[in-house]
Formats: structure tokens, sequence, C-alpha cells
């Protein structure tokens, strides 16, 4: 079962069909020398593929193949497992790649998934990483990936670097913007707020040609206005998500973040933000519309742990915004 995908890699569930490619990428000298730990045949694969699902099980964290979607090559694996490490039980990151797909990046996209997919799909607090000290493409993988606060400590007998990554730091509670180290603040829609959140989608290129945005906003503050969010930095609106639940299903809609203010997890943090009202509500599942060819815009949702159902969308209109 596909569980995400990256703009290169899809992820999915690993499985004893996967054993004899996982078996020669744990068995390579190179990748042995970075490991905690090796596996030499299919016999152990078998056997380290059960651990895995054991150890991973507990907040359905992997372990996930790592598929090449160019190739359709099994590029190794990833996944969170709980460990003891230094007297405290830990979330950690961990990820295991073939050293032909080494040196492309391939790595930092599925460790960015594995995060993305920790904090807004499972809610954990923070996360760890361990890095070999001599490994210095882990330790950049680690800190693209957002990881900080390096430490040094011993892990099974070997002397090790220690990463960790609150979900707070991640969704950019902790972190300055790019626009002068402003931080941005979540607040619910205000009238008031009319004009500021239509320049905001007009700068973001959400409003078409059939839509009136006023309609829209008005048509949301008779339903469910709680689930129309703000994001304001220096008292001025900066972003918005707009999100309704049926009963069944959640959607959401008009995410925007000005484009001064991209990168710096803004965009992320509302949307976990809106998972978890939805959440709180008895929501299953949530649902939104991407507009084709938007690869950007598809790469953000991806990297959240959205996949593409296998549907086709439909729409009637059955009241016109404009003639």
């Amino acid at each position: 079962m596909e569980i995400a995908q990256t703009p290169r890699l899809r992820l999915r569930e690993l499985d004893n069909g996967d054993v004899p490619a996982l078996a020669a990428i744990l068995a390579d000298p190179e990748v042995m020398r970075y490991s905690l730990g090796g596996v030499h045949d299919e016999a152990q694969t078998r056997r380290f593929i059960a651990w895995c699902r054991a150890s991973y099980a507990e907040h359905g964290l992997g372990p996930w193949a790592l598929v090449d979607k160019a190739s359709g090559e099994l590029a190794g694996f990833c996944g969170l497992s709980h460990d003891t490490i230094d007297g405290r039980r830990e979330v950690q990151l961990g990820y295991r790649l073939a050293t032909r797909f080494w040196g492309h990046g391939l790595a930092t996209e599925a460790a960015r998934q594995a995060v993305a997919l920790g904090f807004t799909a499972h809610r954990l607090a923070s996360l760890v990483a361990i890095v070999e000290p001599a490994h210095g493409a882990s330790r950049r993988v680690v800190e693209k990936a957002g990881f900080r606060d390096c430490v040094a400590t011993s892990f099974h007998d070997r002397e090790v670097r220690l990463y960790r990554l609150t979900a707070a730091a991640w969704c950019g509670t902790a972190s300055p913007s790019g626009a002068g180290g402003r931080r941005m603040t979540i607040r619910g829609y205000r009238p008031e707020d009319e004009a500021a959140v239509i320049r905001l989608w007009e700068a973001c290129g959400l409003i078409r040609p059939w839509n009136d945005p006023r309609r829209d906003i008005a048509r949301k503050l008779a339903e469910q206005p709680e689930l129309f969010l703000v994001g304001e930095c220096d008292g001025a609106v900066m972003a918005s998500v707009m999100a309704g639940y049926d009963g069944h299903r959640g959607w959401v809609y008009y995410l925007a973040v000005a484009p001064e203010h991209r990168g710096a997890g803004h965009g992320r943090r509302l949307m976990a933000e809106v998972e978890a009202r939805l959440a709180a509500r008895g929501c299953a599942k949530l649902n939104l519309q991407v507009r084709a060819g938007n690869a950007e815009v598809l790469a953000f949702y991806r990297a959240l742990g959205y996949v593409q159902d296998e549907v086709v969308s439909l729409g009637r209109r059955l009241i016109p915004d404009r003639e």
C-alpha cells in the first residue's frame, strides 16, 4: 500500500517481496560502515523486516520502502522507531539508501517526508536522529530535514551525534520567517480582515474570474466560521486557510502564505492547526484539491503526507457568483 510520495520517491509498505533487493542494500560494505549492526543474507533481512514492523508499528510509522519513480527500483527504506537513548524513550528517524542512489538528495526527500508524517499525521512532539561523526552526508541529510540541537552521546557502545527536532520548531513556531525574523500568530478570521485576505489571495493567484471572494467569505462566515483562520505577523494578515467538515469528510480551501513569508513553515503550521481542529470533531479523512500542473503545491502537500486518490473530481455550480 502506498503511504506517500515525494518528487522522486514513492513510499509504500515494506514487505517480504523486497527481501532480495533490501538484503543487497544492507550487505553493502559502504552501507554497513555507517550502520549499527549489519545484515548479510535474505534470512536475516526477513528477520530485520519483522523487527522493524514490531518496533515501528506503535505509531504506524514504517518501515516504508523507498521506490525510485524513474527506475521503479527499491532505493532503500525509512521509518520512525522507538528506542531508549540516554535513558529517555525517543522516536528515532532511521533510513538506509542503496549506494547507487547516494549523492542525489533522495535521502533528504525521504527524511523530510518521514518527519512530516510524524508531526502531522501522528502528532509526535519530537524526533531524534543519530549520526556517526564521520558520516558527513548523513549529517547534511538530518540538518536539511530540520534537525538541530546536536549533542555527543553513546549509543550501542559507539560514539555518535544526537540531533533533535521538535514539532514546534518544524511548524515554524520556534524559527523566524525570512522577513525580518517575524513570527506568525494564528487566530480566527475577523470581518475587518476581508480586504487584507482578498489581497493575499490575489497575490497567491487563488482567485478565478468565476469566483467572487467576498461571497466565498460570506458563505464561510455563515457555516463553521471557527474553521476560517488567518496568520498574522506584526498585526498584518500574511496567511490564511479555510476548512469545513460535513460529518463524513473534511475539506481545505484557500491555504495561502504571502510570497515574502514563504519557506519558514507557516503553511505547515496552518495545516497542522486545521488538522487538529478537524480531528477533534471526529473527522477521519481530510480532502483537498490542487489545480493540475501546480507541481510546487502538490509537492508541499505530499511532504505533509497527502496522497493522490484514484478519483475524478466533478463539480456543478448551483449559484453563479458572476454573470
